[in-house]
């Protein structure tokens, strides 16, 4: 009986061990895109005020 719950408890260890490593990869992921949206955006931003830079030479 021993034997059975030492393997159950290391089973659970490593399912609670493989969800942690999973939340973490979720995580990283969403830190990436939200670093990719931001810099997306700065992208965007330039271009905007570069027109608009253009626009006003003109007057």
């Amino acid at each position: 009986m021993y034997e059975h719950e030492v393997h159950f408890i290391a089973k659970l260890q490593e399912y609670e061990l493989e969800e942690m490593i999973r939340w973490d990869k979720k995580q990283l992921y969403l830190h990436r895109q939200a670093i990719n949206h931001k810099l997306k955006l700065r992208q965007h931003h330039r271009r905007i005020s570069q027109m608009l830079q253009k626009i006003s030479s003109f007057f």
